[in-house]
């Protein structure tokens, strides 16, 4: 499997954070011509923005383990039609419009929690020079079923009218993916981020010694790191959103299952300016499972709580330090040599964040 930077994530994530905010305020747009609508004067638009954190879902019944012959994302591509069960999160933006209602118009954002699905490989083709995994994407909760979608973020179009595009990156053992969905009559986008790959046993876990897993963003295909966005009001009828890019450090101790680290040099980047500024850093704090909690599905899972740092001057779309949420992942790989997970937090000043990591032991 050819893989790409965390760019192409980041990119992904960009035509979310565009769709939900370029029709925003007071507006509402003609959604399959996109010319605007022009509103009278005294037109209002409702804000709505959760307060509850998107949790992450977690594998499922059978997660796709590894061995000592498992196949990799880097030199022994798994064979076409290999599925791998995603642990995933999404935030939906949704936009309506009722002539009787006052405020006539509204926007609600929302966490979407535990909602399982599968990405498939199902080959690969060749772009301007670049080859990219096309990956078959299955979410029953959101009727997703879309086959043949480009692993660069190309939005594809199906038989319902609506759109469907995913991007995806990773490690050696580990997948990193941001897809999107959008709504035929374009008044609803989903964005999800999800975790996927050749999962550490638990019984491939060490028992005793510490180590520290690094991903950094800038650094590379291979790095890992952090990718993720946020949206928030903006005045009094409008949404803005952003993505967010940064490196994570994670140590664990074998010895007590703890699994601690540091979400850092984070900055969101406007997705409607292209305006990058400073984001919090993000403190996790959690533990090695050997179950699932829906399922007792086989593995090495991390469980844990995310929480905000104070923001950095000049954080524009910076969260309170009472921002909070969780953190769930996994090890992958047959000796845990690599994690990755997703993370949600959201505050009391009308902002939400999800975002997901992957990281290297060191």
């Amino acid at each position: 499997m050819q893989r790409h930077t965390t760019a192409h994530l980041f990119a992904s994530v960009s035509l979310f954070a565009l769709a939900a905010c370029s029709s925003g305020g007071g507006g509402g747009a003609a959604p399959n011509t996109g010319t605007p609508a022009t509103p009278p004067s005294t037109q209002q638009t409702l804000i709505t923005i959760g307060r509850t954190p998107a949790g992450f879902s977690y594998f499922g019944n059978t997660p796709t383990l590894a061995s000592g012959t498992t196949p990799n994302f880097t030199s022994a591509p798994p064979p076409n039609g290999t599925s791998f069960p995603l642990n995933q999160a999404a935030l939906s933006v949704i936009r309506s419009s009722n002539a009787s209602a006052t405020p006539p118009n509204s926007i609600t954002v929302g966490g979407t929690p535990g909602i399982a699905g599968t990405a498939t490989l199902q080959g690969s083709v060749v772009t301007g020079g670049v080859s990219y995994p096309v990956i078959g994407l299955n979410i029953p909760s959101l009727n997703i079923n879309a086959s043949g979608l480009r692993g660069d973020g190309a939005l594809a179009a199906q038989s319902d009218g609506s759109k469907v595009g995913i991007a995806v990156t990773g490690l050696n053992y580990t997948l990193l993916g941001a897809w999107n969905y959008q709504s035929a009559d374009g008044n609803k986008n989903i964005l999800g981020l999800a975790v996927a790959g050749y999962q550490t046993p638990n019984a491939s876990v060490p028992t005793t010694g510490t180590a520290t897993y690094i991903g950094n963003a800038s650094s590379g295909a291979t790095a890992g790191g952090v990718v993720g966005a946020v949206i928030m009001k903006s005045g009094s009828d409008n949404i803005a959103a952003a993505t967010l890019s940064g490196n994570v450090n994670l140590n664990v101790d074998f010895a007590s299952r703890q699994a601690n680290g540091t979400l850092s040099n984070m900055t969101a980047k406007d997705a409607i300016s292209g305006v990058v500024t400073p984001w919090n850093n993000v403190t996790l704090t959690g533990n090695i499972s050997s179950t699932d909690f829906s399922n007792d599905a086989p593995g090495a899972y991390l469980h844990g709580s995310a929480q905000a740092q104070a923001a950095p001057t000049g954080a524009t779309f910076g969260m309170s330090s009472s921002a909070s949420g969780f953190m769930g992942g996994a090890l992958f790989g047959p000796n845990a040599t690599e994690a990755g997970a997703g993370w949600s937090i959201t505050d009391n000043d009308g902002k939400m964040a999800i975002g997901i990591f992957g990281a290297t032991k060191q």
